[in-house]
């Protein structure tokens, strides 16, 4: 008996640095905790835009509440995908909790603690709810200088000034530089601030930019794929309701009209087998490029896609004259071209 027992102890002494290594990893989690009114049970996304995760994860309610952690090592920014499919943006940081409390039934009214970049923006939300556009966008000016330093406001520039209908890559350029000279190692920053000098470059009136890529099903596509007639270039995920829907109703509008347009998806999802399944089941016949990096991937950077719902409509002559237009505004510049 003692023969096993040092035995044991023997083993104890040689995997406790294992167990304090475990322990030390520990407090690199970052956690989110919340509790929903109005909703028992259900299930939301959560991706990160900065590497906080490598793929789409899930985060499951029970009785109203839920909670989820991820292992990082240093701050990163995370996106929660509600049923409805809007988002709300929680900062991360190694062993810290986010807390979010709200009411299923009025997500714009949501609160986000537990540090002080989900205080700031909780607090930035809330002030510009009832503002114009402009306001807002004078609003997130004064926060970033206000506040360089801190990942809300790279978050800001790009949600304002990059990722939305009526874009001013000027201004967020000018920001980003104010923002990445306070800290250089803002990677995320760095990041957008080419994301918006490419989008700059893809802009209307421009032409298309030379691109080669590989579709789902293994063949090569590049800039050339609408060659005398009206292209669309359309982004879509099944993450994503609105772009999805797009996707399919772009479907409709191509059958019968092949000899006019052609099409070229870009599936931003992380699931390559799911995006095969999604084409099958709605008879999606064009072209559509998927890679898994989902917002990350290449074919998005060189078309400056880097939000959703998104496309690009290019003339015969292969120039861009529209971006992030609605089914019907597209339907019109297929059939009058």
């Amino acid at each position: 008996m003692k023969k096993y027992f040092r035995i044991f102890l023997l083993f104890l002494i040689l995997i406790s640095p294992l167990v304090l290594s475990s322990c030390n990893k520990e407090g690199d989690f970052f956690k989110i905790e919340g509790r929903f009114l109005n909703l028992n049970q259900g299930e939301f996304y959560v991706y990160s835009t900065d590497g906080g995760l490598d793929k789409l994860d899930t985060i499951r309610v029970q009785d109203g509440r839920f909670a989820y952690q991820a292992f990082i090592d240093k701050p990163a920014t995370f996106m929660i995908v509600f049923p409805n499919f809007s988002e709300q943006v929680v900062f991360g940081e190694p062993s810290r909790t986010a807390k979010i409390k709200g009411d299923a039934t009025h997500l714009k009214e949501m609160e986000v603690s537990g540090t002080k970049a989900n205080r700031l923006m909780t607090s930035f939300r809330q002030k510009v709810a009832e503002m114009s556009p402009p306001q807002t966008v004078q609003a997130v000016e004064d926060f970033v200088s206000a506040n360089l330093e801190s990942p809300v406001s790279t978050y800001l520039i790009s949600r304002y000034l990059v990722k939305t209908s009526e874009p001013d890559y000027a201004k967020a350029t000018k920001l980003l530089k104010q923002v990445i000279a306070a800290n250089p190692n803002n990677r995320m920053a760095k990041k957008l601030k080419n994301q918006a000098e490419s989008l700059a470059a893809v802009a209307v009136k421009q032409r298309l930019p030379k691109f080669k890529a590989k579709t789902i099903d293994g063949t090569t596509i590049d800039q050339s794929f609408c060659k005398g007639k009206v292209g669309v270039i359309v982004a879509w995920a099944s993450w994503n309701y609105e772009s999805q829907n797009l996707h399919r109703r772009l479907n409709i509008l191509y059958s019968g009209n092949e000899s006019k347009m052609a099409v070229l998806g870009v599936s931003l999802d992380a699931d390559k087998r799911q995006v095969k399944q999604i084409l099958k089941n709605d008879e999606i016949e064009w072209p559509v490029v998927c890679d898994g990096e989902m917002l990350n991937s290449e074919l998005s950077s060189q078309l400056g896609i880097c939000y959703l719902p998104d496309n690009l409509v290019i003339d015969k002559q292969g120039k861009i004259i529209a971006r992030g237009l609605d089914y019907d505004a597209i339907s019109e510049l297929v059939m009058n071209p």
